[in-house]
Formats: structure tokens, C-alpha cells, sequence
């Protein structure tokens, strides 16, 4: 794969592909399976007919396959969470937010990768979206694993940019409205992530997956691309 240029491909197929330790850094924040729904206590997917406020599309498809099995969906996370450590030098930064559709997936990553998690920081969206039903919790704040095939028993980054104590595990970025998305993926936050986590001066490969639905056919689809710092 060439330097700067952009690639449209399933993700899992374009890092297979790649050698192991290609790239320095690797930055995702993957579909939230957001359409999945409960019913009755059991999974259940978006109907087409819901129409709630600003439910009509989120920040990955405009249809309705961000619904998988959850054990579809933990499968496909691990899938990708193992090639990230496979071709990742450094830190592979996975952003999640816990939503209904993913919660049972999500704990279960925290468990299985416990020791590739050298860091969870925590990305505060300095607000929260309403509860979509009473009784729950409005969150204001993602999940941003930082993940490594290395030694994750400290919790030292070796090549961060921030002095001791100056530093905290909450990164404070607002969220980003666009294209009547319910919320962008805003750049500042991997613009951040490899401006204090990275070395300063040299070149880098971070690796950078933006992801989307394929509504036709339900392929998972990404845009790669290999950057300089």
C-alpha cells in the first residue's frame, strides 16, 4: 500500500493484506451496532418504520444494518481488534461508546483483551445525547481503549507527550454535527491522540479506519489511509 493515499476496501481484507508491524499507531472507532434493539428482553432490529427525533440516520449508515447478532458483532470486533495488534508496532486506540446493541460485546472485549489494555481513557463529549427512554442514563462520555500487543502490565507510555501529573486520562472534545448525523466523528480526536502519544519529531505510519455500512449488500466497508504526523 502506497503512503497518503486513501483505500475504500472491507477493513478486515485490507489488514490482512498487511504485513505485521506495518504501522506505529492505529486509531478506530467502529460501528456502535446501534440499531439493535430490546423487545420484550430479547434483540430485536431497527424496524423501518421508526421515525423517533433525530433516529432517522446515525454516524455510520443511512439504513438499517448497524443491527448485527451480538455474537456476530463481538466476533467481527475481535476479528479486527487481532489484526490491529498483529500489524500495530505501538498503541491501537479502539473508541467505543456502550450503547444497547453493544453492551454485552463491549464488557466482553474488556475481558478477553484485559491484557493488551495498558490505558482506558475516557473521551468526554462535553455533553450527552437525551435518553431515548426514562429510566436511562444520558452519557456524555466514550470509551477509548489504548491497546498493544507489548508488555501492558504498567501503565507508562513511552513515548507520550505530557509530563507527569499533567496529564489525565479524559480528553475533553466536543462532538461534531454534519450531514444530519446525529454525531461526527470529530478529527480532533485522533488529531490529539497522535499529537500526545506519538514521538515529536520523525515519521510516523498511523493507521486511521473510518468505517460504514454497505446498505445494499451489508458489507462492512472502510476508508484506510497512511499518514504522516
Amino acid at each position: 500500500m502506497e503512503l497518503d493515499r486513501i483505500y475504500n476496501m472491507d477493513c478486515l481484507e485490507g489488514m490482512k493484506s498487511m504485513p505485521d508491524d506495518s504501522v506505529d499507531y492505529s486509531i478506530t472507532s467502529p460501528p456502535y451496532n446501534f440499531c439493535l434493539r430490546l423487545h420484550g428482553g430479547k434483540y430485536t432490529h431497527r424496524s423501518s418504520g421508526e421515525q423517533r427525533a433525530g433516529l432517522k440516520v446515525n454516524k455510520y449508515t443511512n439504513g438499517l444494518s448497524d443491527s448485527l447478532p451480538m455474537e456476530d458483532y463481538f466476533q467481527w470486533q475481535c476479528d479486527c481488534i487481532d489484526q490491529m495488534l498483529r500489524l500495530t508496532k505501538d498503541i491501537v486506540f479502539y473508541n467505543i461508546q456502550i450503547v444497547t446493541g453493544n453492551k454485552s460485546a463491549v464488557l466482553r472485549i474488556l475481558g478477553k483483551y484485559a491484557d493488551n489494555i495498558k490505558e482506558v481513557l475516557i473521551w468526554d463529549k462535553c455533553n450527552g445525547e437525551p435518553a431515548i427512554q426514562g429510566g436511562v442514563l444520558n452519557s456524555e462520555y466514550e470509551l477509548i481503549l489504548a491497546l498493544s500487543k507489548n508488555d501492558c502490565k504498567g501503565r507508562q507510555f513511552y513515548n507520550a507527550q505530557f509530563e507527569r501529573g499533567t496529564m489525565s486520562n479524559v480528553i475533553r472534545i466536543n462532538k461534531n454535527h454534519e450531514n444530519q448525523h446525529r454525531a461526527a466523528f470529530p478529527m480532533m480526536l485522533p488529531r490529539t491522540l497522535i499529537s500526545k502519544f506519538t514521538p515529536p519529531i520523525g515519521y510516523l505510519r498511523p493507521l486511521y479506519w473510518e468505517w460504514n455500512y454497505s446498505r445494499s449488500v451489508h458489507q462492512r466497508e472502510t476508508s484506510l489511509c497512511r499518514l504522516r504526523a
